[in-house]
């Protein structure tokens, strides 16, 4: 089972409709652009020691290269975490690090999206 965690800088009332977010051809209107070098080298620093393959960051992959982890999505206006397996407080290190880059959590399974 896996559990969605959607970030984007700007527009905190009336959020605009998620599709808008991930259309890669046109600028949305209150949301700024994502810097994917700095989400990047946030992500790195916070979890360095994770096995990385792609876009998936794996914590103590076993031996088979299975493990608690996420697979990150670095869209033009959006960041989106899809988690597997994380415990809570390892999907708090991600909101920590994203409202620290600026970005409060948007939670999709609820349809909230949270103060910085």
């Amino acid at each position: 089972m896996s559990y969605d965690l959607m970030f984007w800088h700007g527009e905190t009332a009336d959020s605009p409709p998620l599709h808008g977010l991930l259309d890669q051809e046109r600028d949305v209107p209150g949301v700024a652009r994502v810097d994917a070098d700095q989400v990047l080298a946030a992500c790195r620093a916070a979890f360095g020691a994770w096995h990385i393959d792609g876009n998936l960051w794996i914590a103590a992959p076993d031996a088979d290269g299975n493990g608690p982890g996420f697979d990150l999505g670095i869209y033009q206006h959006l960041v989106s975490f899809t988690c597997y397996g994380l415990a809570g407080d390892q999907m708090n290190q991600i909101i920590d690090v994203m409202n620290g880059l600026g970005y409060p959590l948007y939670d999709p399974q609820t349809g909230e999206r949270f103060a910085l």
